[in-house]
Order: C-alpha cells, then sequence, then structure tokens
C-alpha cells in the first residue's frame, strides 16, 4: 500500500461562473488527489466572488499536501499552518484547505474500503430528511412563491428554503419588510402548517435590521432563521439571539 499523492489536480466549474457570481451561487472549484496506488479522492472549495483568490490558494495548499501521506490529513493541515505564518486564517486559505482536507478523507475512505463516517465515528441516522433549496431564484411576488414551493411539495419536500428579501442588503426598508412578510405570509397559508419554511437571510443585514426583519415574519412560525447578521458580527449575532 502506497499513500503518497503523487498527482494534483484542480479543476474550475462553471460556464462564465465568474461573470454570475454571487454570494450564493457561485462557480465551483474542485481538487483531485491521486495517490501512488492510483485511488482518487475528491474535495471542493466554497468560492463566491473570491474564485481566482482561493484558486491560487489551493495551488500553494498542493505545495503542501503533494507527496505527502494521506493518512496523515492532520499533520499536513498543520504544515499548511506552519508555513502559511499569520495569514494561514484568511478566506481564501481555509477555503483551499478543506477541499484538501475533504479530497484526502475521500482517498483514506477508499484505500480501507469503508465509508469515511465509519472512520470518525460511525452512523447516527440511518436517514436524513431533505429541504429544497435554489427554486426561488427568479420569484419575485408572493404568487410567484407559492406556485414555485407547491411545485416543490408536490416533488415530495416537506421544507423549503428560501430567501424573501429580495434586493436589501445591510438594511431593510419598509417596502422590504412588508413583501417579505407578504411572502412568507402566503407560503404558510396556502402549504399549511405540515411544511416548514426555513428563512434565508445570506448574512445580509446588520443586527437592527436582523431584528426587524425576523419580527416581521416571525407570526408565521419559521422552522430557522439561518445567517441574519454579516459574517463578521458574532456580537450582533448573540444580540438577535436575545
Amino acid at each position: 500500500m502506497n499513500s503518497k499523492i503523487k498527482n494534483v489536480e484542480i479543476y474550475e466549474l462553471g460556464e462564465k461562473g465568474r461573470e454570475i457570481s454571487s454570494p450564493w451561487s457561485s462557480t465551483i472549484l474542485l481538487v483531485k488527489l491521486t495517490s501512488s496506488d492510483g485511488l482518487t479522492g475528491w474535495g471542493e472549495a466554497p468560492t463566491t466572488f473570491m474564485t481566482l483568490p482561493v484558486k491560487e490558494s489551493m495551488h500553494e495548499v498542493e505545495r503542501i499536501f503533494k507527496g505527502a501521506d494521506f493518512f496523515n490529513v492532520e499533520r499536513n493541515i498543520f504544515d499548511f499552518y506552519r508555513n502559511s505564518f499569520y495569514l494561514s486564517k484568511s478566506m481564501e486559505a481555509t477555503s483551499a484547505l478543506s477541499a484538501f482536507e475533504m479530497a484526502s478523507w475521500d482517498l483514506i475512505g477508499k484505500q480501507l474500503g469503508a465509508p469515511v463516517h465509519d472512520l470518525i465515528g460511525g452512523e447516527f441516522n440511518s436517514k436524513i430528511r431533505a429541504y429544497s433549496n435554489g427554486w426561488y431564484s427568479d420569484c419575485k411576488t408572493p404568487d410567484d412563491f407559492v406556485k414555485k414551493g407547491k411545485a416543490m411539495v408536490k416533488k415530495g419536500f416537506t421544507a423549503l428554503k428560501f430567501d424573501p428579501f429580495g434586493p436589501n442588503y445591510d438594511r431593510i426598508d419598509r417596502a422590504g419588510a412588508k413583501l417579505a412578510s407578504e411572502i412568507v405570509a402566503a407560503l404558510r397559508d396556502e402549504l399549511g402548517d405540515d411544511v416548514d419554511l426555513l428563512i434565508e437571510c445570506h448574512g445580509r443585514f446588520n443586527t437592527p435590521y436582523a431584528i426587524k426583519a425576523a419580527k416581521g415574519i416571525e407570526e408565521y412560525d419559521p422552522y430557522f432563521f439561518e445567517e441574519p447578521v454579516h459574517p463578521e458580527l458574532e456580537v450582533g449575532l448573540e444580540e438577535f439571539k436575545r
């Protein structure tokens, strides 16, 4: 058994992806690790607007992982951090590193002939409930959301994730809050209480406006209210929770 990483290939997927990239719809960056025995492992790096710098960072991570033993996941990660000095915690570096870590575990599972979950604690759930996401990308009005939402329920989904806040960012005005409330209300009225409504904010609001947006739809019993504040507002998230 030879568990050395012999070759690294990085792929960017998505036609004209950089032109249409958004914080929630971007290109896909994949890494393919090939071992000396010919096994392959795959990993993905999230990018948002940072496709080019993440891709370049993946090439830097490659310098550490290529030729290394893929079983030594933690050691390889440590070596990357050690050689990155004070820049190892950047978004680009962390995203790139995650792809290599994922691909390493893919190789380990294939080498041992076992699913990765058996190697890191075993199965917890035999099945997982799925929710529908991305179905609302061209929806503008409550009727649009209802029409698309019903189609997803017809496919068998019992939970729908969506962002009702349109172009509002950092703040939300009265019109935006009213429209968001109408969208959520329409879905609740049409779909009933047996379908869970999962609200996605994409980290768009400052804290006071996140609270305002949440209060505007609270009566419709959303299952969760995801990423309400900007990612760096850790204290703001605590305030929102209170």
